[in-house]
């Protein structure tokens, strides 16, 4: 996952079986297979989970509730490449 925050920093973390089993026994999480209603939280909660889980943020400085409020975005690396516009490749949409 690539986890943007509010103030500029960028980080790249691999989300694994570890961060969703510990989401599915918060409080507000869910079994995977009933992920869907609630894809952004657990996308957000699992990146949080795994960036503290490999050191990369301290539990004491970034709480769940503040990660959840300073971070901007967290997104699939795949999807991030595969929705880029290729430069090279002529507008063929019709419009100039």
């Amino acid at each position: 996952m690539i986890v943007e925050m509010e103030d500029g920093r960028t980080f790249e973390i691999v989300v694994d079986q570890r961060d969703v089993a510990a989401f599915e026994l918060e409080p507000f999480g869910s079994p995977f297979t009933q992920v869907a209603p609630r894809v952004m939280t657990f996308m957000r909660w699992t990146a949080w989970h795994a960036l503290v889980r490999t050191k990369a943020l301290s539990p004491r400085v970034y709480t769940w509730p503040e990660f959840n409020v300073e971070c901007v975005e967290v997104r699939d690396p795949e999807e991030a490449v595969s929705s880029e516009v290729d430069p090279t490749t002529p507008d063929t949409s019709g419009d100039t």
